[in-house]
């Protein structure tokens, strides 16, 4: 067997694939969140909402909320983060905090509202902080 040959500094390795959106679906969670008594769930009528999550502009995912084809489009509110079992949806990327943020549907006004959590680097809705 030949030893691996020696790295040079012009050696440097390959840049990472350009990131691709990905599909994540919504799991079970047991959130600390608290829902407000103003929510409200979307009606089976009410078209999906898609989120985009963006990083230096790039989109890098694409969740679909309050859809029929979510495993659980009864809910109103969906909460985001690092943490499997504490968060609707897991974001693996080293800014999310485990528990992150959350959206909530509010039924009165057909509104959403989206909430930081406590995280470390905040959360911002069109490059503005929540």
């Amino acid at each position: 067997m030949e030893p691996p040959a020696p790295r040079h500094e012009t050696d440097a390795p390959p840049p990472p694939p350009n990131p691709q959106p990905q599909a994540h679906q919504p799991s079970p969670s047991t959130s600390a969140y608290t829902p407000p008594s103003w929510g409200g769930r979307l009606s089976p009528e009410e078209p999906a909402i898609t989120l985009e999550i963006l990083r230096n502009g790039v989109e890098v995912d694409r969740l679909q909320l309050f859809s029929s084809s979510s495993c659980e489009a009864a809910q109103h509110y969906y909460t985001f983060g690092r943490m499997p079992g504490a968060v609707t949806f897991v974001l693996d990327n080293p800014t999310i905090s485990r528990v992150h943020a959350v959206v909530q549907f509010r039924k009165k006004d057909d509104t959403l509202h989206v909430q930081d959590l406590g995280s470390t680097h905040g959360t911002f809705v069109n490059k503005q902080r929540t």
